[in-house]
């Protein structure tokens, strides 16, 4: 029992963990532009089309084991946002069935990594294909 004065060791454990964010654009074009791309390639405003947001949509983060860790839905501007991630190597992609349902297909995923010396992944945008 603890008195006044007497110092009382907790043990606890820390699992240090990273994050990731980024923006789901709307991309009017043909299905099929399925594949994965690393984590620095840079959508700009040109090569997302229409630029416009991918409100609602269900975000997957998918391990390297293809489990899925986590997942997010996007906000009114497209953003998304998924914490805490522990270390390790991911895919992240839009949710295929609920994409099917809107109508939309998939754009590629995005791999990325996040470690101790990197573990914020931000940025990482995402399509959603509408049909033509």
């Amino acid at each position: 029992m603890t008195r006044p004065g007497a110092v009382t060791e907790l043990q606890f454990p820390v699992i240090e963990t990273g994050e990731v964010d980024g923006l789901i654009l709307l991309r009017t074009g043909p299905a099929g532009e399925k594949g994965s791309i690393d984590a620095d390639f840079d959508f700009t405003g040109n090569e997302a089309g229409t630029g416009e947001p991918g409100t609602g949509l269900r975000v997957l983060l998918i391990d390297d084991d293809g489990k899925v860790v986590a997942e997010t839905v996007s906000a009114y501007d497209g953003f998304f946002f998924i914490s805490p991630v522990p270390y390790g190597r991911y895919h992240l992609m839009l949710d295929e069935k609920q994409l099917r349902e809107l109508g939309y297909s998939s754009g590629p995923t995005r791999r990325f990594e996040i470690r101790e010396d990197e573990p914020v992944a931000a940025g990482l945008d995402l399509i959603a294909l509408t049909p033509l």
